[in-house]
């Protein structure tokens, strides 16, 4: 997402030095400010001089006369790890300037972000007759079923989006994918809208020119894998408002017996088709927990009477 900030600055006659720095939730990408205007009055082409040093601008506006100010008006990315990473994040961008005729000067603007896209993984359970976050027993053979469910919320629209699920597959086999709904509407799987499915996918993922390591983007513990992707950037149409969801299911079969809990990872990405820069991506991951341990032995021993 993209940020429109306004920064004013109002000093006495002098030479000057104007200082923006963003928050760690912000970044400013922009080589020059968007416009420049001093006194009220618009200068698109002025010759302003900016340094960009991180996430830090420095605008040299050199002389100017008393009363007079410059506005500064520019734009930042929403990027970061941490806001990745977290329901919300925010900062304080602050904006200084100095000059040769008095101490510096400041003010700061707090901007809060929150995450736009959210992932929640489910298995069915059987016996209780609803979706949980852990299925705690299973036979082999068993036939189960995961849910996928990613949501955005924000203005506008995201256009771009990749689901995918890493499958331990410790005990279970991935069979198929049973459905797949998008914004209220099921797809049917021979539309042109049906994301491509690649099942067996490895581990790395390619966003916007980037190769990156799916188990280390969703902090994943070591181990095994079978990755499932379902890429909606294929898909001839695609697009989620505010408070739509995706919903992918699919069916796996427990193909042996562990001693152990497996941990089933579903993640999501998305952006804007038209703004395809890795740092301006929406990511969430989620998982589901299955009890692999073979179940007890039973016996029963009955009396049988002959009359």
């Amino acid at each position: 997402m993209r940020m429109n900030s306004l920064k004013w600055i109002n000093i006495p006659a002098g030479l000057f030095l104007a200082w923006i720095v963003a928050a760690g939730c912000a970044g400013q990408n922009d080589s020059d400010a968007k416009n420049i205007s001093m006194s009220g009055q618009s200068d698109h082409e002025s010759d302003l001089q900016s340094v960009i040093k991180f996430d830090t601008t420095a605008h040299d506006f050199g002389t100017i006369l008393e009363g007079d100010y410059y506005v500064i008006e520019f734009t930042a990315w929403i990027c970061g790890e941490y806001f990745l990473m977290h329901d919300m994040a925010d900062g304080d961008n602050y904006a200084n300037a100095t000059s040769d005729q008095t101490e510096m000067v400041e003010d700061t603007v707090n901007i809060k972000i929150y995450k736009r896209l959210t992932v929640e993984k489910d298995v069915w359970d059987p016996n209780a007759g609803e979706w949980v976050n852990e299925l705690e027993s299973i036979r082999k053979g068993q036939t189960v079923k995961f849910r996928i469910t990613a949501t955005y919320r924000g203005p506008g629209l995201m256009d771009c989006a990749v689901l995918g699920d890493l499958l331990s597959d410790v005990c279970l086999e991935y069979d198929e994918t049973t459905l797949v709904k998008v914004a209220g509407q099921v797809l049917d799987p021979g539309s042109n809208e049906y994301p491509y499915i690649i099942p067996d996918h490895g581990d790395t993922l390619l966003i916007c020119g980037e190769e990156k390591s799916i188990p280390e983007m969703i902090q994943a513990p070591g181990g095994s894998y079978y990755v499932i992707i379902w890429d909606f950037r294929e898909a001839w149409y695609f697009e989620l408002h505010d408070g739509e969801s995706i919903v992918i299911e699919f069916t796996t079969t427990v193909t042996n017996y562990c001693e152990c809990i497996a941990t089933d990872f579903a993640f999501a990405i998305g952006w804007g088709c038209y703004i395809c820069d890795p740092c301006n991506y929406y990511l969430d991951w989620d998982c589901a927990k299955v009890n692999c341990s073979q179940p007890p032995s039973r016996f029963d021993k009955k009396l049988f009477s002959k009359t």
